[in-house]
């Protein structure tokens, strides 16, 4: 029986623990951060010390065993600087999952261009080469592959299809944190591999 309903509640003696969780070690390290008078200010101070962004920036890349890191506002915001560095604008076309978070598709509206939505596979929600090579037209100019719920997008084939098509690869690892294919760190791919930090993720 339910405890809604009278039955003995399972977690009465371990309630169910606290988000986000913290230890002393991140407490001290907030409140330096609070006492640095360093909030917005990234890079080195005038004194040569480096920014707990840059450090963070760095630490994360080769966490993923990337080549370099750049931290911005947001996920979706990194989309939109993904989109802008390919030089992505109006007239392209951007494929993207039919099913995921509205950034991808919001990202490629946001730099002027088209998105394609494009179906996946119902086993992993994530696209298929199949998929991408089906949707690719003469204004196709990059996709954007979303390892959805830490389930990694075919990425050997993949790959294979943005290199035949000539199409920019951008994977979305924002629910994909520490997910590796064959090996090798999701987000190194691609052209551009975008994280999201956000509470949810």
């Amino acid at each position: 029986m339910l405890a809604i309903h009278g039955g003995t509640p399972v977690r009465a003696a371990r309630p169910w623990p606290v988000w986000p969780q913290y230890d002393a070690a991140t407490e001290a390290e907030l409140l330096a951060a609070l006492r640095s008078s360093r909030w917005s200010v990234s890079w080195y101070s005038p004194q040569g010390e480096m920014s707990r962004e840059r450090r963070f920036a760095e630490a994360f890349a080769r966490y993923n065993d990337a080549a370099y890191g750049v931290s911005v506002d947001h996920g979706s915001g990194a989309l939109v600087i993904a989109l802008e560095a390919l030089g992505i604008g109006p007239g392209d076309e951007v494929i993207v999952p039919a099913m995921t978070w509205v950034a991808p598709a919001t990202a490629v509206l946001r730099v002027g261009a088209l998105p394609v939505l494009v179906d996946v596979d119902p086993a992993t929600g994530c696209l298929t080469a199949a998929h991408l090579r089906a949707a690719v037209s003469p204004r196709t100019k990059a996709v954007i592959v979303v390892h959805l719920a830490c389930t990694t997008a075919e990425l050997d084939e993949i790959v294979t299809a943005t290199r035949a098509t000539g199409v920019a690869l951008i994977e979305d690892c924002s629910q994909a944190h520490g997910t590796r294919w064959a090996g090798r760190a999701v987000g190194t791919f691609g052209e551009i591999g975008v994280f999201s930090l956000g509470a949810a993720k």
